[in-house]
């Protein structure tokens, strides 16, 4: 499914598989479109748990399949 992609690409794959623009998921996360496009795009690492939790519940989805690996944390 996901495998082999970074998280940034991950969060593109799965806000378009859910039909979600930018504007609406960077707002879920209060966040700004750039700084989205910019996490997509591999520009910016996602280094916290907390903005990366914060992505996949956005999402609808667990950290594990954000990361594309199985996690004790969900």
């Amino acid at each position: 499914m996901t495998n082999g992609l970074t998280i940034g690409e991950c969060v593109a794959w799965y806000r378009r598989r859910r039909g979600v623009s930018q504007e609406v998921l960077a707002g879920r996360v209060g966040r700004t479109i750039d700084w989205l496009s910019k996490v997509e795009n591999n520009r910016i690492d996602l280094d916290r748990l907390s903005v990366i939790r914060n992505l996949a519940d956005a999402l609808g989805i667990s950290v594990g399949d954000l990361i594309g690996e199985p996690t004790l944390l969900d």
